[in-house]
This record gives C-alpha cells, structure tokens and sequence, in this order.
C-alpha cells in the first residue's frame, strides 16, 4: 500500500485512492476496467469530472455501463470484476490474462469452425 500525494488523472483513480489516499496494486485492476471500458465503448467512461466525479465514484458507487451488444458476457464480466467497489474482491491481472485467453479461444474456434 502507497500514499497517493498527488492527483493522477480522476477517471482512472479507484475508489479506495480517491477517498483515503490510499494505493493497492489491485487500484491498477480499477483502473485497467476503465480503460478497458474506453477502449470497447469507444467512448470517455465518464462525462463528468473533478468533486462530481469524485462523489460519483466513491459515494454513489458510479461506473461506466457497458450497454447490450457492446461485448460478449464473459468480457463484460471480467470488467465488471475490475471496477468492484472493495479492492479485495476484485480480480487480479492473472485472473485477467487466463479469461482473457479463454476468450480469444472462444472466438477463434467459432471462427475457424465456420470456415470448416
């Protein structure tokens, strides 16, 4: 556990550094569900920012919505599990990598399965 003394950028910061200062490696899952987010949606995971944002996130337990059809359930699942609002249950980035490889399995079976 760290000290967060300065501010990094808020969409990213996990709920536990925004409201104690605090910083566990399982903030870095919090923030790769974020990105994840953005990166699927394609779209900024907030359209607020500064104190709203802050009281958003860590008072009215705000995240992102991932809407039907943007990715599969196993994928929503998992970055769902990233932003949880207690550290200690969210995933870890090995739980991450294995469903993420699960995934990619998946889809290249149903591909090549087609084209049989």
């Amino acid at each position: 556990m760290a000290n967060t003394e300065t501010l990094a950028t808020i969409e990213y910061m996990s709920p536990e550094s925004l409201n104690h200062s605090v910083y566990y490696k399982e903030s870095d899952i919090y923030s790769f569900g974020i990105l994840a987010y953005e990166l699927i949606s394609e779209k900024d995971a907030f359209k607020m920012d500064g104190y709203k944002l802050i009281d958003a996130i860590v008072n009215h337990k705000h995240r992102p919505v991932l809407e039907e059809g943007m990715c599969g359930n196993e994928l929503k699942t998992v970055i769902e599990h990233c932003w949880r609002d207690n550290w200690k249950e969210r995933c870890t980035f090995d739980d991450i990598c294995k469903n993420l490889i699960k995934i990619r399995e998946k889809i290249y079976y149903r591909k090549n399965k087609k084209s049989l």
